[in-house]
């Protein structure tokens, strides 16, 4: 799919003509995380987030003041089940390939100057805990789903809410040595339903 797809923009794509093969054996699904940064307003691009270029009076940190920050763990949930619809199709749309979810990996934010953060907000941070909560538990009730979580090998220490700076590019794109990181964490599921 596309760097920057939400869940819509996927299953938008998934239904209108990007099928994955049917015969597939193995499809690593890992969508969600331009939802969470659009609910919680973070600026993932600094270009658009600098005070000098949103004007006089504008909050980097909420630059779109209408929303109300007290729905976003509702919004948690309607992601986590935007994922899973997602995973529906593709089950749907494939024999008998096991789906292999990835959870959700930490995003950086912006500090109270604007200025990017290593540090997850609490409420990004519970809120990725929500979700992968959720599809950690689908996955335990899918046979064809195996839920996998990476988050703490971007993590400065387990369970904490500090990013690695030299795993990320960006506020969600792992750098080479991110990528390196994520593929030890998925490749010995890959292999293992490779070779079944």
């Amino acid at each position: 799919m596309h760097t920057g797809d939400t869940t819509s923009n996927m299953m938008w794509r998934l239904l209108n003509g990007n099928q994955p093969e049917p015969s597939a054996k193995v499809i690593v699904l890992y969508v969600g995380i331009m939802d969470v940064q659009q609910a919680d307003q973070v600026c993932w691009r600094a270009v658009v987030c600098r005070p000098a270029v949103l004007g006089p009076g504008i909050n980097p940190q909420n630059p779109f003041p209408t929303q109300d920050p007290d729905m976003f763990p509702g919004q948690m949930d309607t992601i986590a089940n935007q994922i899973t619809s997602v995973a529906e199709v593709l089950k749907q749309q494939t024999t008998d390939a096991q789906i292999l979810l990835l959870g959700l990996l930490p995003i950086t934010g912006y500090d109270s100057k604007g200025k990017p953060s290593m540090t997850m907000s609490t409420q990004v941070h519970n809120g990725l805990k929500s979700i992968n909560s959720k599809l950690s538990s689908y996955g335990a009730a899918e046979p064809r789903v195996s839920y996998i979580d990476c988050m703490d090998a971007f993590l400065t220490k387990s369970g904490g809410s500090t990013i690695n700076k030299d795993l990320y590019a960006d506020t969600n794109v792992p750098t080479r040595n991110g990528f390196v990181k994520l593929a030890g964490c998925i490749n010995k599921f890959i292999d293992q339903y490779m070779a079944a």
